[in-house]
Order: structure tokens, then sequence, then C-alpha cells
């Protein structure tokens, strides 16, 4: 677990996350769905906050035909500076 801010989540990781559950939730009673699924907090240098992570899923029966993502995810909050250093934030100028 890592502190993100609301956009991070709101707009940038959830579509992913929504994109594999709504692929399990539409497996049939006879069939099993499996994905590969990995999520890769980022941290430059000795930051205390990561910069982002990096989303990778793959879905395993169709190798990869419904889901098969690997993105970059930028932890960040338009209007809010942040310092990834020490975790402080404040309101863009």
């Amino acid at each position: 677990m890592i502190t993100g801010t609301r956009y991070f989540n709101v707009e940038g990781m959830l579509p992913f996350e929504n994109q594999v559950a709504e692929y399990i939730k539409r497996q049939k009673s006879n069939e099993n769905r499996h994905v590969l699924y990995r999520v890769t907090p980022i941290y430059e240098g000795e930051n205390l906050l990561a910069s982002g992570v990096q989303m990778e899923a793959f879905s395993v029966e169709d190798k990869g035909e419904e889901i098969c993502f690997n993105v970059y995810v930028y932890n960040v909050q338009p209007g809010v500076v942040i310092n990834y250093a020490t975790g402080e934030s404040s309101l863009a100028q």
C-alpha cells in the first residue's frame, strides 16, 4: 500500500482496475478466467512518496486478447504541488 492522490487513484488507476474486474465478472458459471496482475510502486532516489505506479495485466486463457496492458500512472493532483522527497503538499500558486 502506498500514499496516492485522489486523482492518481480515481482518474489513473481505477479505469484499469475496473477493466479487470468487469472481465472477471463476465465469466460464465462453467468458465474460469484468470488475470496476471501486478502493480509496482516507483520511487525516485530516496523519496518517501512514490512518483507513480506501473500497472500490468494479462488475461491468461485468451492470451491477452481482452486484458493486456502495461501502463504508468503518475501520482499527481491538479492544483497541488507535491514534494515527493518529504511527502508534503501545498496548493499551487
